[in-house]
């Protein structure tokens, strides 16, 4: 068995690495060739990005809550979850001109 035994736990880590992927991809897209429609598209991710993660974390907090006994399982797919969201930001200050 896994280090995450709890079905959610597992969604939200693939999601979490789909979204560290997928980001880092459209961020060097928009390094190589800054384009309205990368730029558009990176900021419709963004978005996109801030709604499920805000479902997932609630979610997530609500499945710690009812299994408090694995709590270090929950907080550490939430840790790793919330770890994309500071990278977000960073992407975000470096694309957008001042």
């Amino acid at each position: 068995m896994g280090l995450f035994t709890y079905r959610i736990n597992r969604i939200a880590i693939r999601h979490a690495a789909l979204w560290f992927i997928s980001g880092n991809i459209l961020f060097l897209l928009a390094l190589i060739k800054e384009t309205d429609f990368i730029i558009a598209l990176g900021l419709g991710f963004l978005l996109l990005f801030i709604i499920i993660h805000i479902i997932l974390l609630f979610i997530l907090v609500i499945n710690m809550l009812i299994h408090f006994k694995d709590i270090e399982e929950h907080m550490t797919a939430t840790i790793l979850l919330l770890l994309n969201i500071p990278l977000a930001g960073l992407y975000l200050t470096f694309l957008m001109p001042l």
